[in-house]
C-alpha cells in the first residue's frame, strides 16, 4: 500500500496566521499550522549564533551557525545568581552571558553550546515576537527584521531576513 506523500497546504485544515509565505515552501518539513500567538523573547548575539529565550515556555534556544540547533529547559531562579560562570568576569568584554542564558553556556555538560556559538558579542534584549507553531516546527520572528525557522526534529534550522 502506498504511504501518503509529503504534506501541502492543502492538506492541512488552516492556513498559518503569520508567515504563510515562509510555510508555503516548507509543509513538508513543518507540518499543518497548530496554534499563532505574540509572547516576549529575549535575545543574545554571540560570535557564530544566537540564544533565545521563550516567555511563554521557559525554553532557551542555542542557534549557532551551521549545527542543529538546542533546546534547554530554563532553570535559572530569581534567587540564583544573575552569573554563574566560574571562569569569567562578569565585567569582562565581550559580556558574559547571565541568567538563563549563563547557566546553558557556561555548564560543563553543555561545554559543545560554547563551543559552537562563541563569546558572546552583545548584552540580552527583549521583544515581542509572533510565534507560529506547526505539526513539526515553529516559526518566530525578531524586531531586527529576522524570522527563524525551527522544525521539531532540531535539525538544520533557517534564519530568514
Amino acid at each position: 500500500m502506498p504511504s501518503a506523500g509529503p504534506a501541502t497546504p492543502s492538506d492541512c485544515p488552516a492556513q498559518p496566521t503569520y508567515f504563510a509565505d515562509l510555510w508555503a515552501t516548507r509543509v513538508a518539513r513543518l507540518g499543518c499550522p497548530v496554534g499563532a500567538w505574540k509572547t516576549s523573547i529575549v535575545e543574545e548575539s554571540f560570535e557564530r549564533g544566537w540564544m533565545f529565550w521563550r516567555s511563554d515556555t521557559r525554553e532557551i534556544y542555542a542557534l549557532a551557525y551551521g549545527w542543529p540547533y538546542a533546546r534547554f529547559a530554563d532553570t535559572w531562579e530569581e534567587s540564583q545568581p544573575e552569573y554563574t560562570c566560574p571562569d569569567s568576569d562578569p565585567r569582562q568584554t565581550p559580556p558574559t552571558p547571565k541568567r538563563g542564558f549563563g547557566k546553558v553556556w557556561c555548564n560543563p555538560d553543555n561545554a559543545y553550546v560554547r563551543d559552537r556559538l562563541g563569546n558572546a558579542t552583545g548584552e540580552e534584549r527583549a521583544f515581542e515576537a509572533s510565534v507560529q507553531a506547526f505539526d513539526r516546527g515553529l516559526i518566530f520572528s525578531t524586531d531586527r527584521g529576522a524570522t527563524y525557522i525551527l522544525p521539531s526534529a532540531a535539525d538544520a534550522w533557517e534564519e530568514v531576513r
